[in-house]
């Protein structure tokens, strides 16, 4: 089924622009604050000695006035055998249990779609605990994705008269990403590759849209159909939606493949940031804006990306078209559809974001927190604009007050706020301010233990062997 394309920013990770008199700190210019996308770019590193430690040995109240333990920490057991078991399990970030759930529902699945289905959340849990390595040998048992075994018809006694290939794309994309996280040469390739294919396939609709506005569409209250469609020569890829039934209107398969297309832009532009390709970061977001014109959150990673490059006066330039963008009253364009995607609250929180990055970018320290706790005044729990408030103290020289802020943050909420480059910052400021910072460290690694997920990575605790 068509889901929405992610515009929230670059997927996946952060770009870290660490400024020249601050070593080893972490800003951070979040793009990418889709949590629910596979993929991030770490490295795990051990904890050697101090991974002996039991959490029960450390009260964290004497340092956050939290207890430790308040997430769930489920098992492949504690959760119904099936997808939405899985599910569950990835909700919680329980990667471990995704796995191991996925591999043994694998050894009784019946149905080829079905295997591919549970293929992804066992690549994809692998993935998410970086061992990729193993991650590609589990790809390599799906074989070619095109080959006939992967292909409906290849199985028409299970899927009577449909044609095209079962490999979920989200597979596909993993697929493409993984020579990234094993440092191959030409990591870009595999995405550029997959990007031709939506594009191809936009061009197929666009040339057979008579054909296909004639074919007919599963009823969506029909959990058990599956529809039977006359496919052109060379044919359409199908996948099964979560109930079933396959919905095929013209207007679906268009939205499916032009969403596809924006993911795979904002992935490949994420690549070329991260690899310091930023002129091809730019040319690739605009790309992106011409498919969305106006988007706010789109045109907030481009004026960030030129941030990164040192040109302020162009970023400014972006971030003013954000703050003076009206769509028009009642428009029904791709423009005001794309502008209407970001609620006002989020629109302001955008702005004031943009405004500290551009006062951080000019060592406007103090414009820069009120930018940022302007943010946080309407979101407490926005990550970003905390982490890079703490960064803007420590410029100010106000080293307690920037601990607090960060410490306050996990406080909060430490289930969703103990994110890595957050707890790398916060472990960064306890070094700078005292010689005996392990205490401190170790109550953040009991939180850590207790309420962060399966892929988080303990090495950013800098916790020395």
């Amino acid at each position: 089924m068509a889901t929405r394309a992610n515009l929230s920013g670059i997927v996946p990770g952060r770009i870290n622009t660490v400024p020249a008199a601050a070593p080893g700190f972490r800003a951070s210019y979040e793009f990418a604050a889709d949590a629910s996308h596979p993929l991030q770019q770490a490295t795990a590193a051990g904890l050697g000695a101090s991974s002996e430690l039991r959490v029960s040995d450390l009260d964290t109240s004497e340092f956050f006035g939290v207890g430790v333990g308040t997430r769930a920490r489920l098992s492949a057991e504690d959760v119904r055998p099936n997808i939405d078991g899985i599910r569950e399990l990835m909700r919680n970030g329980c990667w471990r249990p995704t796995h191991k759930l996925s591999e043994r529902l694998l050894q009784s699945a019946r149905h080829p779609h079905y295997a591919l289905q549970l293929r992804l959340c066992a690549v994809l849990a692998l993935v998410k605990m970086r061992q990729f390595k193993h991650a590609a040998d589990e790809l390599a048992k799906v074989g070619d994705f095109d080959s006939p075994e992967n292909c409906f018809e290849k199985y028409p006694e299970h899927y009577p008269g449909l044609r095209g290939s079962m490999v979920p794309f989200a597979l596909r994309v993993v697929a493409a990403t993984l020579p990234y996280h094993l440092k191959t040469s030409q990591s870009l390739d595999p995405l550029y590759e997959l990007l031709a294919v939506c594009r191809r396939q936009l061009a197929e609709l666009r040339r057979n849209e008579a054909f296909v506005r004639d074919l007919p569409v599963a009823p969506p209250d029909d959990a058990n159909l599956i529809t039977v469609l006359p496919v052109p020569s060379g044919g359409y890829e199908q996948s099964l939606p979560r109930d079933g039934a396959l919905a095929h209107s013209f207007d679906e398969l268009w939205r499916t493949w032009s969403q596809r297309e924006t993911m795979l832009l904002i992935t490949i532009a994420t690549r070329l940031v991260q690899e310091r390709e930023l002129p091809l970061a730019i040319q690739t977001l605009s790309a992106v804006l011409a498919k969305h014109p106006g988007h706010p959150r789109v045109l907030s990673c481009l004026g960030r990306v030129h941030l990164q490059m040192g040109n302020v006066k162009v970023a400014a330039a972006v971030f003013k078209q954000l703050e003076t963008q009206q769509p028009p009253a009642g428009a029904e364009s791709a423009a005001s559809e794309s502008a209407s995607d970001v609620p006002p609250e989020q629109l302001t929180c955008l702005v004031n974001m943009n405004r500290g990055f551009l006062a951080l970018a000019m060592e406007q320290y103090v414009k820069a927190i009120d930018a940022f706790q302007a943010v946080l005044d309407l979101d407490p729990d926005n990550v970003s604009a905390a982490n890079n408030k703490a960064i803007s103290l420590l410029y100010t020289c106000h080293l307690t007050r920037a601990i607090s802020s960060l410490e306050e943050l996990i406080r909060r909420d430490p289930e969703q706020n103990l994110h890595e480059t957050v707890v790398f910052n916060l472990c960064t400021l306890y070094d700078l301010k005292s010689e005996n910072s392990s205490d401190k460290k170790k109550a953040v690694m009991a939180l850590v233990a207790k309420n962060a997920s399966d892929s988080f990575d303990f090495g950013v605790l800098k916790i020395a062997p």
